[in-house]
């Protein structure tokens, strides 16, 4: 495998910012009677919600990936508070400095948001795209990204729904499995069976560029919807590396070791600090290689959770990362 650079890039927003929540609303009424029900699904608070998740991803990437060279956070023109932001290992990228066309913009879509992952400044040719609440649970070495012959690394997670009867079938996430899909069908043969695991995912630059060379128009629509859309295609989950993996830049590797949990089901909140615990001061090798905490698609108000989770997190990644003031 060569030794070239490798980044990571994430991809943030603060919900809370009252100029961003009036952007928002704006860019609603705008819209008026054209608002479906599937956009107001990706409306709701829990996808744009913070509990501070991304500093102790940071904190989690610093600690157990050391090999990443370079991170880029692109915002819609918010920084962190705690972000040392002039850091020569961090570049700070606004939505206006990284969408071509100034029309699509604001935006509300992280489909959107993705398409434009290339178009990073400097970005390494292998990068690794983060969540920001996605966390590594314990080292891991650039292979569990790359493998020996220089192809991402994918990880397979639930079945895409292509039965119209399953009640998965309408998810926002089959939905956009299926849409890519069809175009990796007619330009391959190929069909998406399987969502990609949610963990980070190991992309190429030069396959965002493929990308919209064989598919401009579908990606330029993608990227001009400002919420989310029935249309849309997913770039960095499953459409780059799908593609890779048809031109022989990626390969499956199977299942990794993941902690995956929704907020919405708060019973989970006790015996996750307890398994934390466990895993980072008793018995290590319980450790999985990745853990992701969201909301799913309804945000959490319980104080004790709101609580909670920045407590665990704190514990487990007590020490500050070089991004942070």
């Amino acid at each position: 495998m060569s030794e070239a650079a490798i980044d990571a890039v994430y991809t943030w927003v603060d919900g809370s910012d009252p100029n961003w929540i009036a952007a928002k609303r704006g860019a609603l009424d705008a819209l008026g009677d054209e608002v479906s029900e599937y956009m107001r699904n990706g409306l709701s608070d829990a996808r744009f919600v913070s509990r501070d998740e991304f500093r102790y991803s940071l904190r989690s990437l610093e600690r157990y990936a050391p090999f990443v060279r370079r991170v880029h956070v692109i915002t819609a023109g918010q920084t962190p508070s705690w972000m040392k932001v002039d850091h020569p290992d961090l570049q700070l990228v606004f939505h206006k400095d990284l969408f071509p066309d100034p029309k699509h913009l604001p935006t509300f879509n992280s489909c959107a948001i993705e398409t434009h992952l290339h178009r990073l400044p400097g970005l390494s040719e292998r990068f690794i795209y983060f969540n920001d609440d996605f966390f590594l649970s314990r080292s891991l070495s650039l292979d569990k990204f790359f493998d020996a012959n220089d192809r991402g690394v994918l990880y397979r997670g639930a079945p895409v729904r292509w039965n119209k009867n399953h009640p998965g079938y309408t998810h926002h996430v089959s939905r956009k499995a299926r849409n890519n899909s069809r175009l990796l069908d007619s330009a391959f043969g190929f069909q998406i069976r399987s969502k990609l695991a949610h963990v980070p995912y190991a992309l190429r630059r030069s396959v965002f560029e493929d990308l919209w060379e064989h598919y401009p128009k579908e990606l330029d629509a993608t990227s001009s919807h400002a919420f989310r859309h029935p249309s849309d295609l997913s770039p960095a989950s499953s459409l780059a590396p799908h593609h890779a993996l048809c031109t022989d830049r990626a390969t499956h590797a199977g299942r990794t070791r993941l902690t995956h949990f929704k907020i919405k089901d708060r019973s989970w909140v006790p015996p996750l600090i307890g398994a934390q615990f466990l895993a980072h001061w008793l018995l290590p090798g319980l450790r999985q290689d990745f853990m992701a905490i969201n909301d799913g698609d309804t945000v959490s108000r319980s104080q004790f959770v709101n609580w909670a989770i920045p407590a665990m997190l704190r514990r487990v990644y007590p020490k500050k990362s070089r991004f942070e003031l």
